[in-house]
C-alpha cells in the first residue's frame, strides 16, 4: 500500500506507520526492520476500509565518515551510539574507532563538542540526542615499508618495500614499465629522513641501472623513497594520449596524483598546448614547496637555479651529491649551443660584516662533464650556462628578380650587399637597378607603427569634425567625406619597410657608404620599365607610356587633370629608387622636363586645407608616401 501510494514523504516517519481499523490501532510498522533488517512479521494483512496513517518524523540524528551507510536516521525511543552504528551498517576497514566526534546543541542553544571511543562499552552506550551529528574518523593516512613510483611509468603508486631493494626491482624494463615520453636517461629519487622528516634528492641514470641490475647507477632504495621518472624534453606531444572528454582546465585544475597517467594534446588556432603531469616541473613542484619549508635561518634552502641553453631552465633541488653534472641531467641536458668552455656560477653568502655577497666563479663545462673538477654547488647557487655566440642563428637575405641566380642567401655578419651580389653573378642584361626596391624588417615594423598612430590620429579628427559640424551637418559633408576617404586609405595601406638605395653605385663601388646586411632583408631588381605612373587626385589615376621630354604637366594632363580636392602646391615625384623630389625644389613645372624619367611616380595630394582647415598635413603627408612607395614598388616590378 505504501508503495503504490508513492512512499512515504521527507517529514514523515519511518518508523511508526499506524495500522488502523474501526477507530483502533492494529499494530504499528517499523519500516527499519524492514529495510535494514528484511523482517516482515508486523507486516500485517490489510482489509476493506482499513487506514494507513504516517504521523511526522520523530527525532533525527545523522551519522557519516567511515560507516557503510552514512545518512541521517529516525530515533525510536532511547538510542545508544553502537545502535546508531549498526543502521549505518557498521565501520568500514578504514574507521578508526577510537575517534568518534559528536556535535550536538545544548539547553542554552550553543553548538558542543563530545568524543567518543567505540572501542569501548562506555563509548558505545553513549546516548544520542535529537540532532546530534555523529562522524567517524578515519585512520591516518601513514603508512609504512613502501616506495612509491610517480611519473612517466605505466604503473605508478606505491609498492612494498623490503631491505636491499633497487631500482631495477622496482622496473624492471624500460619497454613495458615506462610510458614512451619518459627520459630514460635521468630520473630522480626523493629520500626522506626518517628521524628528521627532511627530504633529500638524488639524481640517478635510469637506463643504466635498468640495463646493469647491482651496478653503481642501480641505487639502493630506502624505505619511503619516491621515484620521479620524467618526461623527456622535446617529447611532449599527444601522440601516446589516450581518449579523453576533460577539458584543459579540468585537467589543470585536478589535483596531481601519484596514478594519474592522462595527458591531453589540444590544438587551439594551430597551436599545440600540452596538459600533463609528468614535466619536469610539474614533478618537483611539491618537492621544492617542502625544501622551501624546511628551511630556517640555520639551514639554508637546499635548492639551485640553471639557466642558458638547457632544455629544462629553472629552479632545481639541490642535488645531494652537490655534482654539478648531476643538476644538469636533472635539468635534461645540454643543448647543442651550450659553451663547454666557459660557464659562471654565483654563489651567495654572508660576510662578517652580516650584509648579503655574492661570489662569482668561472666554469669549464667539460670539466664538469668528465670528473675533472672539484666544484660542489652549495645551496642557492645560480649556475649560468653560457651559448655559443652566433650559433646556428641563420642570417639571410632573398635575391629575387633580374639577378643571375636568385635566390634564398646567407650571409655572414658585416657581409655587404655588394659582396653578396658578386656571389650571386651580378644583374642580367634586362635588369633596371635604378629601380630596385630594397626592404628590411625592422622598416616595415617601425613604418607598421606609423601607420597605427596616423590612423588613430585619423579617428580623432573625423569624431571631431562631426562633432563640430553639430547641426550644420550639410555645410561639414565634404570634410567629413574627406577626412573619411583619407582613414579609407590608411586602412588599406601596407607597409613596405623599403630604404633607398643607389643600386648602380653600389655595383660600380661608387656608394658612399656600404650596406651592411641584415636578417630578412629583401632585394628586387625589376625589368626595364617603359612607363610613368600618375596617382592620388587626378580624374583617371593610370600609368603612361614613358616618352622622353614630357613633363610633369604633361603627364597629369594626359590623367584628365586634377580633381577639385587636389593640392596642385604640394605635387611631388617619387623616383625610381624610392626618393622624392618636391616641387618647391626642383621647380619642375616650369624648366625640369628632365627630371621625369622612366619608372617614376608623379603622386598629387589631396587638399587638407579644404578639410575644414584639420592638422592633418604631417600625417597624411605620411601616409599617402606610404602608399605611394608601395605603388611605385610594385608597379615598376
Amino acid at each position: 500500500a505504501l508503495y503504490v501510494s508513492g512512499g512515504i514523504a521527507k517529514t514523515g516517519s519511518l518508523r511508526r506507520v499506524l495500522h488502523k481499523r474501526n477507530g483502533e490501532l492494529i499494530g504499528m510498522l517499523d519500516l527499519y526492520q524492514l529495510l535494514l533488517q528484511g523482517d516482515t512479521s508486523r507486516d500485517q494483512r490489510l482489509q476493506a476500509g482499513d487506514v494507513i496513517f504516517i504521523p511526522a518524523v520523530g527525532d533525527r540524528v545523522a551519522i557519516d565518515g567511515e560507516v557503510n551507510r552514512p545518512a541521517i536516521y529516525e530515533l525510536l525511543g532511547e538510542t545508544n551510539l553502537q545502535q546508531l552504528v549498526a543502521m549505518a551498517g557498521g565501520l568500514t576497514a578504514q574507521a578508526q574507532p577510537q575517534i568518534t566526534r559528536i556535535t550536538r546543541t545544548d539547553r542554552s542553544y550553543l553548538r558542543t563538542m563530545l568524543t567518543a571511543d567505540l572501542s569501548l562499552r562506555s563509548g558505545q552506550r553513549t546516548r544520542l540526542q535529537a540532532g546530534d551529528h555523529v562522524e567517524i574518523a578515519a585512520i591516518a593516512e601513514a603508512t609504512n615499508n613502501y616506495v612509491e613510483l610517480i611519473g612517466a611509468v605505466s604503473r605508478a603508486g606505491r609498492y612494498a618495500w623490503r631491505p636491499g631493494m633497487r631500482v631495477s626491482d622496482l622496473l624492471p624494463s624500460l619497454r613495458g614499465d615506462v610510458l614512451p615520453i619518459a627520459d630514460q636517461h635521468t630520473a630522480a629519487v626523493v629520500r626522506t629522513d626518517l628521524e628528521t622528516d627532511t627530504i633529500s634528492v638524488k639524481a640517478l641514470q635510469l637506463k643504466q641501472a635498468i640495463a646493469q641490475p647491482g651496478g653503481a647507477a642501480d641505487i639502493e632504495l630506502q624505505e619511503k623513497d619516491q621515484l620521479l621518472v620524467f618526461a623527456a624534453s622535446g617529447k611532449l606531444t599527444g601522440e601516446y594520449a589516450p581518449p579523453t572528454a576533460e577539458t584543459e582546465e579540468q585537467i589543470a585544475d585536478k589535483p596531481a596524483s601519484g596514478d594519474d597517467t592522462q595527458y591531453l594534446q589540444l590544438d587551439v588556432n594551430g597551436k599545440v598546448a600540452q596538459v600533463h603531469r609528468y614535466s619536469r616541473p610539474a614533478l618537483l613542484e611539491p618537492v621544492l614547496k617542502r625544501l622551501s619549508l624546511q628551511s630556517s635561518p640555520l639551514v639554508a634552502e637546499q635548492t639551485v637555479h640553471i639557466s642558458g641553453p638547457v632544455y629544462e631552465p629553472g629552479k632545481y633541488p639541490l642535488p645531494d651529491s652537490r655534482k654539478l653534472s648531476d643538476l644538469l641531467a636533472l635539468a635534461g641536458g645540454l643543448k647543442d649551443s651550450a659553451a663547454l668552455y666557459v660557464g659562471e656560477l654565483a654563489r651567495f653568502g654572508v660576510a662578517d660584516n652580516g650584509v648579503g655577497s655574492t661570489q662569482i666563479l668561472q666554469l669549464k663545462l667539460d670539466e664538469e662533464l668528465d670528473g675533472r673538477s672539484s666544484v660542489q654547488l652549495q645551496s642557492r647557487d645560480r649556475v649560468l650556462i653560457k651559448p655559443i655566440p652566433e650559433y646556428a642563428r641563420a642570417h639571410t637575405i632573398s635575391l629575387q628578380g633580374e639577378v643571375k641566380f636568385p635566390g634564398q642567401y646567407s650571409f655572414t655578419r658585416g657581409e655587404t650587399l655588394a659582396q653578396l651580389l658578386q656571389r650571386a653573378g651580378g644583374l642580367t642584361e634586362n635588369a633596371f637597378p635604378e629601380g630596385a626596391v630594397f626592404t628590411r624588417k625592422k622598416l616595415r615594423e617601425r613604418e607598421q607603427q606609423r601607420l597605427l598612430e596616423a590612423r588613430q590620429r585619423l579617428q580623432g579628427d573625423l569624431v571631431g569634425v562631426k562633432l563640430k559640424a553639430g547641426k550644420t551637418l550639410g555645410a561639414q559633408q565634404q570634410s567629413i567625406a574627406g577626412v573619411e576617404q583619407l582613414l579609407g586609405q590608411v586602412n588599406n595601406a601596407r607597409p613596405v619597410g623599403r630604404m633607398v638605395i643607389d643600386l648602380p653605385a653600389v655595383l660600380e663601388g661608387g656608394s658612399p657608404q656600404a650596406i651592411l646586411l641584415q636578417d630578412g632583408d629583401e632585394l628586387i631588381v625589376p625589368l626595364k620599365p617603359q612607363s610613368v605612373s600618375v596617382f592620388g587626385e587626378v580624374q583617371f589615376p593610370t600609368s603612361h607610356l614613358y616618352q622622353p621630354g614630357l613633363s610633369a604637366a604633361d603627364y597629369l594632363a594626359r590623367s584628365g587633370g586634377l580633381t577639385r580636392q587636389a593640392d596642385d602646391d604640394r605635387v611631388y615625384v617619387i623616383k625610381a629608387d624610392g626618393s622624392v623630389t618636391l616641387p618647391g625644389r626642383s621647380r619642375w613645372f616650369a624648366d625640369s622636363r628632365e627630371n621625369i624619367e622612366v619608372g617614376d611616380t608623379i603622386v598629387v595630394p589631396i587638399d587638407v586645407d579644404q578639410l575644414n582647415k584639420l592638422d592633418l598635413w604631417s600625417s597624411v603627408s605620411q601616409i599617402i608616401y606610404q602608399m605611394a612607395l608601395g605603388a611605385a614598388a610594385v608597379g615598376n616590378l
